[in-house]
């Protein structure tokens, strides 16, 4: 698939973003979308069109996500990520959020601490919760000085505070028993 990624040759469907054309291939971007199974295989007006108007999405950011239903890759930054997840879920693509969930976990940081909550919550994403969470109580004096526990959702501040709770309660417990050695 990949040498056809790009490749006007074969191909029967056009998308026009921001003016740049992409040449596909209806039935790669069908087995590979469900988002796109469903268009191409309903009355819909776009299953006929030779040419596609999108108007909601940022040229290159459709790129990426064609590039990622022909070759499996994507190049995640910080500036396009969560648009990415953003398609990603609207277009049923499982395999390209949970890449844009581990691209959000792996640049987690103080900075970004807070908005990463709020892309957790919208797409419900376990993982990036779990390391928010732990992010958090591992550095609870400078997230609560940023002031960013105000911004996260009670849910999330709410895992926040089990997990500090449990951290505490094991802190109490070797205390004890460091005290019943003596």
């Amino acid at each position: 698939m990949k040498t056809l990624y790009g490749n006007k040759k074969y191909s029967d469907v056009c998308f026009e973003v921001e003016g740049e054309e992409f040449h596909c291939h209806k039935n790669i971007l069908a087995a590979r979308c469900k988002f796109f199974d469903g268009m191409f295989s309903s009355e819909m007006v776009e299953s006929k069109a030779e040419k596609i108007q999108i108007t909601d999405i940022k040229a290159s950011i459709f790129q990426e996500l064609i590039k990622f239903i022909y070759c499996d890759e994507v190049k995640l930054e910080e500036e396009n990520a969560v648009e990415l997840l953003t398609l990603a879920d609207k277009y049923f693509l499982g395999d390209l959020k949970a890449t844009c969930e581990e691209y959000l976990i792996k640049t987690l940081t103080l900075e970004n601490f807070a908005s990463r909550g709020k892309v957790a919550e919208t797409f419900e994403m376990r993982s990036l919760k779990r390391t928010l969470v732990d992010f958090g109580t591992r550095n609870m004096g400078k997230v609560r000085q940023s002031g960013m526990l105000g911004e996260l959702s009670s849910q999330l501040l709410t895992d926040f505070i089990y997990k500090l709770y449990d951290k505490i309660s094991i802190i109490e417990k070797n205390k004890n028993l460091d005290g019943d050695k003596t």
